[in-house]
């Protein structure tokens, strides 16, 4: 279960300031509607929610408290389902099409969700050499 109270934390980092962004945020809670949503107004926001980099900065702010145990799990959640969603009437998927199968099988690892893992790697075996920044 996602915290109650979960901060759009900002933190600096030399130059740069990092944020939650509200994409990160419904997806770190595991409100899927809210991330289907605002995908819908900007199909953009998928680039900065499967951004490698962005994700790990987001884990190295979020790992180090207990409450925020649930993260990589409710990431995982909303994952799976985005993953449903895209699948088409011919077998294929269009988000592993797309270039997101890296990312989806690196947040169903990172949360450690075998049976998602499992289903990725039936769907697309070559998945485990990487694609783009995976």
């Amino acid at each position: 279960m996602p915290p109650t109270y979960f901060p759009l934390r900002w933190e600096s980092t030399g130059d740069q300031w990092w944020f939650a962004s509200p994409t990160d945020w419904a997806a770190a809670n595991g409100h899927y509607d809210l991330v289907r949503e605002l995908l819908h107004l900007d199909t953009n926001l998928l680039i900065k929610l499967s951004s490698l980099r962005r994700i790990r900065r987001l884990e190295s702010v979020w790992d180090d408290e207990e409450q925020f145990d649930d993260v990589s799990k409710c990431r995982s959640h909303v994952a799976q389902k985005l993953l449903q969603e895209c699948q088409t009437k011919k077998g294929h998927n269009s988000l592993i099409r797309a270039g997101y199968g890296g990312w989806l099988l690196y947040t169903a690892a990172s949360a450690g969700d075998v049976i998602f893992v499992t289903e990725l790697l039936d769907k697309d075996p070559l998945l485990v050499f990487g694609v783009g920044e995976y």
